[in-house]
């Protein structure tokens, strides 16, 4: 299911963020439908760009690079798309190992590494959180992002 005002929601805190206008707070406390799963996904994916200790903008060190910025640039075309959100499921915002793998004997470690394999074979991934390098170049062709005037 694609709920259009949650994603553009986040589209624009997550523009916003990457140009330095707001802080990580803004971008975490964006409302996301949870029956959007790529809003959902993106959301999540989000979390990993920022420290959530305290609040910042994207500068000094953690200045988003340009490698970042593109694949930010990806995620809002996603979210300005009819694309539905193909990948299986997978939570994002995973605390590491650590403990639990040492209490499990390394068992949790393994299982994490397993999940985000299957999870990134599931798909072209640098497309990610297009399925495919296709669906991607389809979304662009119709992105107001991407040069088109009549969106």
């Amino acid at each position: 299911m694609i709920h259009r005002a949650s994603r553009r929601r986040l589209a624009l805190a997550l523009r916003r963020y990457a140009a330095r206008h707001t802080t990580n707070d803004d971008l975490d406390s964006v409302d996301v439908d949870w029956r959007d799963r790529g809003a959902v996904a993106i959301a999540g994916m989000a979390w990993r760009l920022y420290d959530d200790t305290f609040t910042h903008r994207a500068m000094g060190r953690h200045a988003l690079n340009r490698e970042l910025r593109r694949t930010i640039a990806r995620w809002v075309v996603f979210l300005h798309s009819d694309e539905e959100y193909l990948w299986p499921e997978y939570n994002f915002i995973e605390v590491s190992p650590g403990m639990g793998s040492i209490l499990t004997l390394g068992w949790w470690g393994r299982h994490k590494a397993r999940r985000w394999q299957e999870f990134t074979a599931a798909g072209q991934f640098e497309h990610w959180p297009f399925i495919s390098r296709d669906q991607e170049l389809t979304a662009m062709a119709k992105s107001r992002f991407m040069g088109r005037s009549d969106a």
